[in-house]
């Protein structure tokens, strides 16, 4: 059994480490936040085993990205791994880095499950503010969250969508993956397809008048 778990862990180690090569020239832009990242997955990763040892299962671990309070449900959608690891929309997350500035404003639209919102929350820091907005009630639940998790940080979230204009729509969930989703009728997979629901329209504009 522990040969069988080892060689996992092995497998996934490899894994991560030739996704982190792959991408290492982006990567090194920003060569202290990533290294803050190393230290936070490596504690992370050691505490969780050494408190659940020897029963250890990736269902949920906590860990800071760049300060900021976050959890990471293995169990809830493969795409959290990826996240944990610092792995998950790097080209975004390149973008992020580069122009947010500590005190600022952030605007995540479709903030799905807060990955995105946790680091410009990071950025920002206590004195800036977080504005995440996300319609899917599953993933508006971790978003809310991220937000519970840092009260010293403001961190705002709205479940809607935005758009050009006020009112409701359709929009069709995937089973597999976290975050594709479509609103195009006949555009997604139907096998793919987990549920369909009806949510909220607000414009940007209106939401910082109220603000």
């Amino acid at each position: 059994m522990l040969k069988k778990i080892t060689q996992k862990y092995i497998r996934h180690f490899f894994h991560y480490l030739k996704l982190i090569l792959k991408k290492l020239p982006i990567l090194m832009e920003h060569p202290f936040y990533y290294f803050k990242e190393v230290l936070n997955i490596s504690k992370s990763l050691i505490s969780s085993i050494l408190l659940q040892f020897p029963h250890f299962k990736l269902n949920c671990i906590d860990r800071k990205i760049n300060g900021v309070n976050f959890k990471f449900y293995f169990n809830f959608a493969p795409r959290y791994r990826s996240m944990f690891f610092g792995l998950n929309s790097v080209p975004v997350t390149r973008v992020v880095l580069k122009y947010v500035k500590k005190g600022t404003c952030f605007i995540d639209v479709g903030a799905n499950v807060g990955y995105i919102s946790a680091i410009g929350a990071s950025l920002v820091r206590k004195k800036g503010q977080v504005h995440s907005f996300e319609p899917v009630p599953t993933y508006f639940d971790k978003l809310r969250e991220l937000a519970l998790l840092n009260n010293d940080y403001n961190i705002n979230t709205k479940q809607y969508a935005l758009g050009e204009e006020i009112g409701t729509s359709n929009i069709n969930i995937n089973k597999r993956l976290i975050g594709a989703i479509s609103l195009v009728s006949g555009l997604s997979d139907p096998s793919l397809i987990k549920e369909t629901i009806e949510f909220e329209f607000k414009r940007l504009g209106d939401y910082l008048l109220e603000k």
